[in-house]
């Protein structure tokens, strides 16, 4: 269970092979890098109707995020984030859960060509809690292990919607742009674990 861990999560926002967003958007081959720290909380979050399709249904659990800050071209860059909710659910293969979390950015935020566009950004991964080292197909570098032996895939990709009149504003099911990717760490706690035992170890 995530409750109660914190990561470091880094977006990476940029153009994508694939992507749907304008052809303008990110033309330059510029990223947006914004490093957050987020705290998975077990408390219920209730969305209301129609809730979100990524998570399945209208409840889901709390994301604690303050938001973050990054380096642009006049300095440095506050980016604002309200939060958001995760849920984790059977994929049907042994040792294995998706996992899809969102952040919302109120005001988002721009470097360049490249932007994070105002509202719900959509985080995509998977955890990995089979018993045995190849119960998954996962390579061991691009898994994370967190406190109390979760693993985790350590990165994953981001969208946005974008629905419009053609598919019914969601009615016919969501319509989603890739925004990027992410990388995830250990948050606040891992590194404070991280000092103690470093200062606990001997010269």
């Amino acid at each position: 269970d995530l409750a109660g861990l914190d990561f470091k999560i880094t977006m990476s926002v940029g153009r994508e092979s694939g992507t749907w967003m304008d052809k303008s958007w990110a033309a330059s081959g510029a990223r947006l890098l914004l490093p957050l720290q987020c705290s998975f909380t077990g408390d219920e979050l209730d969305l209301g109707f129609p809730g979100e399709e990524a998570l399945a249904g209208r409840y889901c659990r709390r994301l604690d995020c303050e938001g973050g800050s990054f380096v642009g071209p006049g300095g440095t860059v506050t980016v604002a984030c309200d939060g958001g909710g995760w849920w984790a659910a059977p994929t049907g293969r042994p040792g294995e859960q998706s996992l899809r979390f969102f952040l919302d950015f109120p005001a988002g935020a721009e470097r360049n060509d490249v932007s994070i566009p105002p509202g719900r950004v959509f985080f995509s991964s998977a955890l990995l809690n089979g018993d045995a080292d190849d119960a998954y197909d996962v390579p061991a570098s691009e898994i994370y292990e967190a406190r109390g032996g979760l693993k985790l895939l350590n990165s994953g990709g981001l969208t946005i919607k974008k629905n419009t009149l053609l598919n019914l504003w969601g009615a016919l099911g969501d319509v989603n742009l890739i925004l990027g990717r992410y990388s995830l760490s250990g948050g606040k706690t891992a590194e404070a674990a991280e000092r103690t035992a470093s200062e606990a170890s001997p010269e």
